[in-house]
C-alpha cells in the first residue's frame, strides 16, 4: 500500500516539476512576443462626420487602435469603424446599402503611447477586399516607429497557438495587452484566410506566432455565397462582435500577411500621391487595389512542447 502511495506521489511530483516549466516558457514567449509588437500598436482619436443628405450631419468623437505598418507611418485599422450599422450590416454581407453613408474621419490624432504626443494623420486609402483601411501620419519628425513587417509571414497550421497584441484606451492609459487562440480553419473562398477557435481582440490588430513571427490581421472577410438571407446572418454576427465585444456566433478570421503586405504597398502608393498632390487633408482617399489572393506556402512556426 505505501509503495503505491509512493508511486502516485512521485508521478504527482513529476507532473508538479513539468508543468512550472512548460508554463515559464511559454510565459517568456508571450512575454516576449508583446514586449516586441506593442511599441507598434497606437492609439487613435478622431471625428467621424456623417452626412446623410437629409437633416443634420452628425459629428462622433471615437476612439480606437491601429498598427504601424511602415517606416514613413502608416497605420493600418479596420474599415468598419467608418460605416454605420446598416451600410455595415450591407458591406460584409457583399452588398451595398440604399441608406449607406460611411463617415468620413476628420480631426485624427495619432498617439505612440508611452509618449502622449499626438500627432495629425489624414485616411490614406482602404481596401475594401480586406475590410482594412490605412491612415497616414504626418510630420513624424525625429519620432522612431518600429512597423510590423508582414512580407514574409509563414502560413500557421491548425491547431496552432497565436496569440493578439492590442491596447486599451486612453482612459486606461493605452496599456498594452495580449490574447490567445488557436488556429481552428482555413478558407480560400472568398478569399485565402483562417479561423481563431476565440473571438479574441479588436479588429485590425496583429496576429502572432508563440515564436514571435506574424501570421496576418484580424479582420472581417465578406462571405462569398450568393444567398442573402446567408449573407446577411454571418454579417450580422460580425457586427454584433464589434459592437458588443462578443462572437455572436460569428467566426473571427485572419487575413494572411502576404495579402496585408500586397495593400500596405497601394497604400502607401496612394498616401504619398495624396500628400504631394496637398489634398490629403481634403481629398477623399481612393480604395487600393484588391491584394491578390496569394496563398503563402505552409510552414509551422509554433515550437512543440508539453
Amino acid at each position: 500500500m505505501r509503495a503505491a502511495i509512493a508511486i502516485i506521489l512521485g508521478v504527482s511530483l513529476g507532473f508538479s516539476a513539468v508543468i512550472p516549466a512548460y508554463a515559464d516558457t511559454e510565459s517568456d514567449l508571450l512575454q516576449a512576443a508583446m514586449t516586441r509588437y506593442a511599441p507598434a500598436i497606437v492609439g487613435i482619436k478622431m471625428v467621424l462626420h456623417t452626412d446623410t443628405g437629409s437633416g443634420a450631419p452628425s459629428d462622433v468623437p471615437v476612439e480606437t487602435q491601429g498598427v504601424v505598418v511602415s517606416k514613413s507611418g502608416l497605420i493600418l485599422i479596420s474599415a468598419l469603424i467608418f460605416s454605420n450599422s446598416e451600410s455595415a450590416l450591407a458591406g460584409m454581407a457583399g452588398g451595398e446599402s440604399a441608406n449607406s453613408h460611411d463617415a468620413t474621419p476628420k480631426d485624427i490624432k495619432i498617439v505612440f503611447p508611452p509618449d502622449a504626443t499626438e500627432y495629425d494623420a489624414f485616411l490614406a486609402a482602404k481596401d475594401s477586399q480586406l475590410g482594412v483601411a490605412f491612415l497616414q501620419v504626418q510630420k513624424l519628425g525625429d519620432l522612431k516607429i518600429a512597423p510590423v513587417d508582414f512580407t514574409g509571414a509563414a502560413a500557421p497550421v491548425i491547431g496552432e497557438p497565436v496569440i493578439m497584441v492590442s491596447r486599451l484606451l486612453k482612459g486606461y492609459d493605452y496599456a498594452p495587452y495580449f490574447e490567445t487562440a488557436r488556429v481552428s480553419g482555413h478558407v480560400t473562398v472568398p478569399r485565402d484566410s483562417w479561423l481563431l477557435d476565440n473571438s479574441i481582440g479588436t479588429l485590425g490588430m496583429p496576429v502572432i506566432s508563440l515564436t514571435g513571427g506574424p501570421v496576418g490581421i484580424l479582420t472581417t472577410i465578406r462571405p462569398g455565397v450568393s444567398d442573402q438571407a446567408s449573407q446577411m446572418a454571418m454579417a450580422y454576427s460580425m457586427f454584433m462582435r464589434l459592437m458588443t465585444g462578443t462572437s455572436g456566433g460569428s467566426k473571427t478570421f485572419v487575413a494572411p500577411g502576404s495579402a496585408i503586405s500586397a495593400s500596405i504597398v497601394q497604400a502607401e502608393k496612394s498616401a504619398a500621391a495624396l500628400e504631394a498632390s496637398g489634398g490629403a487633408a481634403t481629398k477623399p482617399a481612393p480604395a487600393t487595389k484588391p491584394a491578390p489572393a496569394v496563398k503563402p506556402a505552409p510552414g509551422k512556426i509554433a515550437p512543440k512542447g508539453k
